[in-house]
C-alpha cells in the first residue's frame, strides 16, 4: 500500500510537471507567434510608408484630371444653352483668334488629329457657324472660315467664359498664375505653344 501511494504520488508529480511544461511551451509558442505577427505588421507599415508617392492626394495627374472634369462640366452646362459642346467651343476659340485656318493648322492648334477634328467641323458647318472650302491653289487643302453667325456668337461665348472663371473661385491674380504654371508644365513636357487653346 505504501509503495502504491509513493507510486501514485510520483505519477501525480510527473503529470503536474508535464502539464506545466506543455503549458509553458504553449505560452512560449503563443508569444513567439504574437511577436512574429507584430514584426510582420511593422514591416508592412514601413513598406507602405515607402510608397506615399502612390496615394491619390499626392498625384499631380489626378488633381489635374479632377480639376479638368470640374471645369469642362461647368463649361458644358453654360455652352449647352447656346448650342455648343466643349470641343466645338475650342474650335470656335481658335477661329476667333486666328481667323481662316486649314484643317491641319487647326488640328495642331487644338492638339487633335484630323479624324477627331473633322466631325466637329462638319457639325459646326451644319449649324451655320463656319464654312469649309477647298483652296484654289491646292484642292487637297481645306480652309476653315467663320460665317457671320459664327462671328456673332463670340459675344455670348465671352460671357460663358467669364461665368466659368468666376465659378473657379480664384482671384484674377490666382487665375493668371495657375494658367501660367500650366502653360509652363506643357512646355516642360514637350507641348508647343501652338498646341494650346483657351
Amino acid at each position: 500500500m505504501l509503495f502504491d501511494g509513493i507510486q501514485a504520488g510520483f505519477y501525480a508529480n510527473f503529470l503536474l510537471k508535464t502539464s506545466h511544461f506543455y503549458l509553458e511551451s504553449y505560452q512560449t509558442r503563443c508569444m513567439i507567434f504574437i511577436l512574429s505577427i507584430t514584426q510582420l505588421l511593422e514591416t508592412i507599415k514601413v513598406h507602405m510608408s515607402d510608397f506615399k508617392n502612390l496615394t491619390l492626394n499626392n498625384q499631380l495627374c489626378f488633381a489635374l484630371y479632377s480639376a479638368t472634369h470640374a471645369i469642362t462640366r461647368a463649361y458644358r452646362e453654360h455652352l449647352s444653352k447656346i448650342g455648343l459642346t466643349y470641343p466645338q467651343y475650342l474650335v470656335m476659340l481658335a477661329l476667333w483668334e486666328h481667323q481662316n485656318q486649314t484643317v491641319k493648322s487647326m488640328a495642331e492648334l487644338l492638339n487633335l488629329d484630323s479624324p477627331t477634328l473633322t466631325p466637329l467641323l462638319k457639325r459646326l458647318e451644319t449649324a451655320g457657324l463656319l464654312n469649309r472650302t477647298r483652296s484654289k491653289q491646292d484642292e487637297r487643302i481645306v480652309i476653315i472660315s467663320l460665317t457671320p453667325a459664327g462671328a456673332a456668337l463670340k459675344e455670348s461665348v465671352s460671357k460663358v467664359q467669364q461665368k466659368v472663371s468666376c465659378e473657379t473661385g480664384l482671384t484674377e491674380q490666382e487665375y493668371i498664375e495657375l494658367r501660367g504654371k500650366l502653360h509652363h508644365l506643357l512646355t516642360s513636357m514637350g507641348v508647343s505653344d501652338e498646341s494650346r487653346a483657351g
